[in-house]
């Protein structure tokens, strides 16, 4: 699997916490984003990621979500004022190959293929980091920082998540994030979530 850079807010009213959410027209990125900006007291709405820079610019929408390498890349900062530094989420990817296929290798080579893969894993979500961190100083115009995209005339201004955020949003994960997302996935996700996600977030899932 690979990351994109943290997928984060940019707003063009003033946003310094979750709580300034509240009563805003957020475009969303899917389904779980929708249900974690309800939870926050905001308006989701769904809007084709072209469609946003005039969305944001005509006021349709006061925030979107994106990451801070991607909204740089399509000038978000041109109609947004406020970039609120805290990764929601983390769009991924990853890659994959036909089961058959890959049984009938050689053991030899399926052992290079793995670990191959795993360096490159372990660089492409350090480059995540890195273009995170880079997107977010390129957006607020922090010039020492700003080596992969493109630094902006009109910096934005960097809001920086409050020190229990976390706490706060763990919450909304585990009372309307995770439930809206079973519902969509089924109990078997519910199932592996606990097995294997749970033990690393912290964030138990709990049927309601």
């Amino acid at each position: 699997t690979y990351p994109f850079s943290g997928q984060m807010l940019f707003c063009r009213k003033p946003v310094a916490s979750l709580a300034d959410l509240k009563g805003l027209k957020v475009r969303t990125n899917g389904p779980s984003a929708s249900d974690l900006i309800k939870s926050l007291g905001g308006q989701p709405v769904s809007l084709a990621f072209g469609e946003v820079y005039t969305a944001l610019e005509r006021g349709t929408v006061d925030c979107g979500i994106t990451g801070a390498g991607s909204g740089n890349g399509v000038k978000w900062p041109e109609v947004s004022t406020h970039l609120y530094t805290l990764p929601l989420s983390w769009s991924t990817s990853g890659y994959f190959v036909n089961l058959a296929w890959w049984n009938k290798l050689d053991p030899a080579i399926r052992a290079q293929f793995e670990k191959t893969m795993s360096e490159v894993q372990e660089a492409q979500w350090k480059l995540g980091v890195e273009a995170t961190n880079d997107g977010v100083a390129c957006n607020v115009g922090r010039a020492d920082g700003c080596k992969l995209h493109t630094l902006m005339k009109k910096p934005m201004v960097e809001a920086k998540p409050e020190a229990a955020v976390a706490a706060a949003l763990q919450k909304h994960v585990a009372d309307d994030v995770l439930p809206g997302w079973v519902k969509r996935c089924g109990e078997r996700c519910a199932t592996t979530y606990t097995q294997v996600i749970a033990p690393i977030t912290g964030i138990k899932y709990t049927a309601k």
